[in-house]
């Protein structure tokens, strides 16, 4: 970001505030560039390039607040990502939407859309509302990216059984025991014994896949009830 690089140009500031509370996502939009109006903006399969500074935020209920755990600058390089897929946290997939090159926002992100009750590392503890400042560098065409959470939603009803898991992992990883359990319990956040589409980390597509497996689930618990009063109606008629 080059020290986050300051230009002579008209500044937006504004606060976006997605719900008033302090257990939502929270969006400042504190500097616009002037021609960014008509420019593409960021939407969920684009390639993002963002420099960004993360620490725990003044209104976190657990961690140290202001504290810097991650930074792109001090690495001097920006950090590249496929926007809307899962790769990143939920407060960044959402955050960073309809942004142009050269915005920069603040994020204030509550913990059930960064890292949860388990946090991450030791700088980010279970609980932490976190605290992102980020610059835009560039917007590009995501190559075609993996739709891992399908391939192991056997079923195809948007979620996934340790059995799901466990027969991918052995199918596509060779691997059994332990690690595929750690693997669950560490995607199912609520555990209730089953990892949804919003859960999972990993590479799951775009909620217009959500979007789509759900109208295929709705059509068919329609048919399932079609038939279910046909078969009903059917035996009232032997009667």
């Amino acid at each position: 970001m080059n020290k986050f690089i300051i230009s002579v140009v008209f500044i937006v500031v504004s606060m976006v505030v997605l719900r008033v509370s302090g257990n939502e996502l929270i969006v400042n939009k504190y500097y616009k560039p002037n021609n960014c109006e008509g420019k593409r903006l960021s939407k969920s399969g684009d390639l993002l390039s963002v420099h960004y500074v993360g620490s725990i935020s003044e209104s976190s209920e657990t961690g140290e607040h202001g504290k810097v755990f991650d930074s792109s600058l001090t690495r001097n390089a920006p950090f590249e990502f496929p926007l809307g897929v899962g790769r990143v946290i939920k407060g960044w997939d959402e955050g960073m939407l309809d942004m142009c090159v050269g915005e920069k926002r603040l994020l204030q992100i509550p913990p059930d859309k960064g890292y949860g009750d388990r946090g991450a590392g030791k700088d980010i503890p279970g609980g932490a509302t976190l605290k992102f400042d980020v610059e835009l560098f560039d917007i590009k065409d995501a190559p075609p990216q993996p739709n891992i959470f399908d391939e192991l939603d056997a079923n195809g009803d948007l979620t996934i059984t340790l059995e799901e898991m466990e027969q991918w992992f052995l199918a596509k990883r060779q691997i059994t025991g332990s690690q595929v359990t750690t693997a669950f319990d560490s995607e199912d956040k609520d555990e209730d014994g089953f990892v949804t589409w919003d859960e999972f980390s990993g590479p799951k597509g775009t909620q217009a896949y959500v979007d789509a497996q759900t109208a295929k689930i709705n059509a068919i618990n329609l048919s399932e009830e079609k038939s279910n009063t046909i078969g009903e109606a059917d035996k009232h008629s032997e009667l």
